[in-house]
């Protein structure tokens, strides 16, 4: 199930214990550091990080978010990429209680350059899934960010896509139809016909989805549509 984020809340809650229940260790430690992130203080949140090292790759909310997670939701691209800058590779991939890595969470805010930072960084993120094996572009897509949709698109290896590998190709495909970005369904399905009929994590098929959209197609002719362009190639 994709996330409803009009009614997520993040914010760390004053002196809630964390899952091993003991405070010291919890999220109130961290609220310095997430006020800094949340406002786009970089020079107060970087006096946080000299003083706690370890706090770069913590997890500093109740919804088990690091730093990154706060300052991609808030959207500042300038302390996205310092703490990138200081972050391993393998830290991006941490994921919250909602398996959304840092990137994963941008997709929902549709900010290209926090992830092509991300990205540059380590480009496994790409192909990590969250807890219902959505990848970054499917999110993107389903959110309506079009240019960052393509963007990750173009960045997606192929052979994920592939039916065989599981529901991800068909859910590009659904999703870019709904979300009127055909170029992205035509450009896949050329690639791989067999996607046409293939299930999508929803249950849907890029046919169904098609068959959906009746007003992309006045003629209602949707089948010399397809045809059109499995066969092209």
């Amino acid at each position: 199930m994709l996330i409803d984020w009009s009614n997520y809340m993040e914010c760390p809650i004053e002196g809630e214990s964390d899952k091993k229940g003991n405070i010291d260790d919890g999220v109130e430690i961290y609220m310095d550091l997430y006020k800094a992130l949340q406002i786009g203080n970089w020079n107060a949140a970087k006096e946080f990080l000299n003083r706690h090292p370890c706090a770069i790759s913590a997890k500093i909310t109740v919804r088990d978010q690091t730093a990154l997670h706060v300052a991609a939701k808030a959207g500042h691209v300038h302390i996205v990429e310092e703490l990138v800058k200081q972050m391993s590779g393998e830290n991006l991939e941490i994921k919250d209680i909602y398996g959304l890595t840092a990137l994963a969470q941008a997709t929902y805010f549709g900010n290209y350059r926090i992830a092509e930072c991300m990205l540059g960084k380590n480009e496994n993120l790409i192909s990590i899934g969250d807890d219902d094996g959505n990848i970054p572009v499917v999110l993107a897509l389903y959110n309506g960010h079009l240019k960052l949709g393509c963007y990750l698109y173009r960045r997606t290896p192929l052979e994920i896509l592939m039916p065989e590998n599981g529901t991800m190709g068909a859910s590009v495909v659904c999703e870019a139809i709904y979300n009127e970005a055909l170029d992205i369904a035509l450009d896949l399905v050329k690639r791989c016909p067999r996607l046409v009929f293939a299930q999508g994590v929803t249950g849907d098929s890029p046919f169904y989805a098609l068959a959906c959209m009746s007003d992309y197609f006045p003629s209602g002719n949707r089948l010399v549509f397809w045809k059109r362009w499995i066969y092209s190639g």
